[in-house]
């Protein structure tokens, strides 16, 4: 009888930015983030996901049962459904705060990864879609994470559509069995790893680590096009530095040296 592994991690995933290699000389279309964050499942996660509907509550006390509050940053930033009483500039100021206050107090890790597409499709003549190549570079960090931890771990990620979804699935499997180019071994994954099947879930299904990523998935890019001089005026004074600022420490870090760069933030 095979092992049963359970997961005592879990690696949620949201992205920042479009995986097509459709006008890459627009920044806005040029770079596809990937942000995971890795939680102990049966703590952490749990006071994540009970404190994240305390917040709701604040501001929203009888919402729609049949339309839950899920904290998707687009939404936010434009005030639209639910978030259209953050147009009170005093409410939004509060909430603000509140909210960074949240992500500070939460114990996860931080992988995120950016790809640079028209570097990456100018350089190979059979280029990777672009979330697989992302999510590859995720994934060999996160196993190796877990590897580190000698525990196992699985990976949750928002749905983006039925054919997407079939090739996310895909990939992940593809991974977990004959492992990538720089893990040719396929055990580095599946010894760590729960199944070989990654979960994936609607945004309407109100799950807290999602919404966790969602929120920081494009204020960390930022702060990468800041100091690569991508884009200089999207970051500094503003509310993404400010959530930058709140979960700096929870990068994925090089054990003896502390190096961030290569482990919890990837730029390639």
């Amino acid at each position: 009888m095979s092992e049963i592994k359970v997961p005592y991690y879990r690696l949620y995933l949201d992205e920042a930015g479009d995986h097509t290699y459709i006008d890459l000389n627009y920044v806005s279309n040029r770079y596809l983030g990937l942000l995971g964050c890795i939680f102990e499942r049966a703590t952490d996660y749990q006071k994540a996901a009970n404190e994240l509907e305390k917040l709701k509550q604040a501001y929203w006390l009888k919402p729609d049962p049949d339309r839950p509050v899920i904290f998707h940053r687009e939404e936010m930033v434009n005030c639209k459904r639910y978030f259209s009483l953050l147009k009170n500039e005093e409410i939004r100021n509060k909430f603000d705060t509140e909210l960074i206050d949240y992500m500070k107090r939460q114990n996860f890790i931080i992988i995120n990864v950016v790809l640079d597409k028209k570097k990456h499709i100018d350089k190979y003549k059979h280029p990777l879609n672009p979330y697989e190549y992302c999510l590859t570079a995720i994934m060999e960090r996160y196993c190796g994470w877990l590897k580190m931890k000698k525990n196992f771990g699985d990976v949750l990620a928002e749905s983006r559509g039925g054919r997407e979804d079939m090739q996310l699935k895909a990939v992940y499997k593809k991974i977990y069995c004959e492992g990538t180019y720089n893990r040719t071994d396929p055990t580095f994954f599946s010894n760590t790893l729960s199944s070989c099947e990654i979960k994936i879930k609607p945004k309407i299904t109100n799950i807290a680590g999602l919404q966790i990523a969602d929120v920081l998935a494009y204020p960390l890019k930022e702060k990468i096009f800041y100091e690569k001089n991508i884009r200089k005026d999207n970051f500094i004074g503003t509310f993404n530095e400010r959530i930058f600022n709140a979960v700096k420490d929870k990068y994925d870090k090089q054990m003896f040296t502390g190096r961030i760069s290569g482990y919890g933030e990837v730029f390639i």
